[in-house]
């Protein structure tokens, strides 16, 4: 709903009353801050979080965010590397490991190699 304003209060009063998955929280209010185009905020929030202590369905969106903060300072070997390591975390995850997307893309090589082979 774009409610920006509204999940600030909501993560920090959430924040406050739990000890556990503080990473979590402080990589939703850096996101908040970086979709309110505060950036020098959102860096220093994201300088904070031990990607280790996230959930780890939500570490690639972590990664993700800092990427997306060094290309906007145009920092774009740095965000490259940062999506580089985005994508190795979701590559190397069991989830991804269970839905056989290296057969997937297999398959649709060969669909491409079919399709050529009837152009012709």
């Amino acid at each position: 709903m774009n409610r920006i304003d509204e999940i600030s209060f909501v993560i920090r009063n959430a924040s406050e009353k739990t000890l556990k998955k503080k990473a979590d929280f402080l990589y939703y209010e850096a996101l908040t801050e970086f979709r309110k185009e505060n950036y020098k905020t959102a860096e220093e929030l994201v300088k904070k979080i031990n990607i280790n202590e996230m959930l780890e369905k939500r570490q690639p969106a972590a990664m993700k965010l800092q990427g997306d903060l060094y290309h906007y300072k145009k920092d774009y070997s740095a965000a490259f590397e940062a999506y580089k390591l985005q994508n190795k975390h979701v590559k190397d995850s069991l989830e991804y490991k269970k839905q056989g997307s290296e057969k997937h893309f297999i398959q649709q090589r060969e669909k491409v190699v079919q399709i050529e082979q009837l152009q012709k």
